[in-house]
């Protein structure tokens, strides 16, 4: 960092059921309903992207989920944009991150297995075409 470098953030939230409905209090996607409290998601995503946006100098953050059902009646998907699209899954700073994901709990139901290889192959495409400047 301190000869310039750049970082790049991606964030991926898992989905899976044996993370709990978002209105079950010991869910790890659990939103208080008085706002008092952040979730494990929120609180992880705020403490790690407020260090990090510092060095990402567009503030675009690629943004997914995985082994949660986009679509109801089709199997569980392992690696889709949480702001629905598939063409620019970024969303801008680490507020972004958590209005897609508050959004998302919204309309994508909880599934499973945990499956990471499509994240990571996702996140080597990523760092793969990003330019060293």
């Amino acid at each position: 960092m301190k000869g310039g470098a750049e970082v790049s953030f991606m964030v991926a939230i898992d989905f899976t059921a044996s993370n709990l409905d978002a209105n079950i209090p010991s869910s790890l996607h659990y939103i208080d309903p008085s706002g008092a409290n952040l979730n494990q998601y929120a609180t992880a995503i705020t403490s790690v992207g407020s260090v990090l946006e510092f060095y990402d100098h567009d503030k675009q953050f690629p943004l997914y989920g995985f082994g949660g059902k986009v679509r109801p009646h089709e199997p569980a998907d392992h690696c889709f944009p949480l702001n629905g699209n598939e063409g620019n899954p970024e969303v801008t700073g680490v507020h972004g991150v958590l209005m897609s994901y508050y959004e998302s709990l919204k309309r994508v139901a909880l599934s499973g297995p945990t499956l990471f290889g499509q994240i990571i192959q996702q996140a080597s495409a990523i760092a793969a075409s990003t330019p060293f400047t």
